[in-house]
């Protein structure tokens, strides 16, 4: 959590506005969850390494792409 706000305490790592000027800044699902991926941004799996200002530490894509990469649904304990 540390490393992926960057040092902010803003609500998101890029401030607190989700979608600032209307500008995605994580790859997020895009489209009817979790049946249909629209892939708004240009990609509907994973995001090209730097497609993604980075935080205030200087680390890149730290926030989205989690749906892509784990593919089990959470089932509690």
């Amino acid at each position: 959590e540390f490393a992926a706000r960057g040092g902010s305490t803003a609500a998101y790592a890029w401030g607190d506005d989700a979608v600032p000027d209307g500008r995605l800044m994580a790859n997020t699902w895009q489209g009817a969850f979790p049946y249909r991926n629209d892939g708004a941004l240009g990609w509907a799996g994973t995001s090209p390494v730097g497609a993604f200002p980075p935080n205030g530490h200087g680390l890149l894509d730290m926030i989205g792409n989690v749906w892509e990469w784990t593919t089990t649904r959470f089932a509690g304990h």
